[in-house]
């Protein structure tokens, strides 16, 4: 039992798993909100709509995607971080909007990894991992 298609499934992958599972196990899915019912026994035109409502979902979802990446773009272009500081960084308030500052407690460790990359005798990993016991005081 599901609200409606597109609470059920994002994308045209869910959308062939669901598929596979009404064909193979005979699941039965109730949408509730557009009164239908998919199973093994569904006339053609329920499973079209049903098709039709997860391109409408992926859409959705596309289209979702795209307005928050020109959000952010946006934002960015104005000269404002548009999420949360990253690692060495503070958010600040200027204007009523967020700007990065640098934290210079953190700039110290971050020098130092920078440093023992350089070195190539640390990954990535290890560095994360350094890091991460230096921040949980072990």
């Amino acid at each position: 039992m599901v609200e409606k298609t597109d609470r059920l499934l994002r994308n045209i992958t869910d959308y062939s798993k669901i598929d596979d599972l009404i064909m193979a196990f005979n699941v039965n899915i109730h949408l509730v909100r557009e009164n239908a019912q998919l199973n093994r026994e569904s006339k053609s035109n329920d499973k079209l709509m049903f098709g039709f409502k997860a391109l409408m979902a992926k859409g959705f979802t596309d289209n979702l995607s795209e307005e928050v990446r020109k959000g952010m773009l946006e934002k960015a272009e104005q000269g404002f971080y548009p999420s949360i500081a990253p690692y060495g960084y503070i958010n600040v308030k200027k204007n009523g909007r967020k700007v990065l500052k640098v934290n210079y407690d953190e700039a110290v460790y971050i020098k130092k990894m920078f440093e023992l990359y350089a070195t190539g005798a640390y990954s990535l990993l290890s560095l994360k991992k350094k890091d991460d016991c230096r921040r949980n005081g072990v």
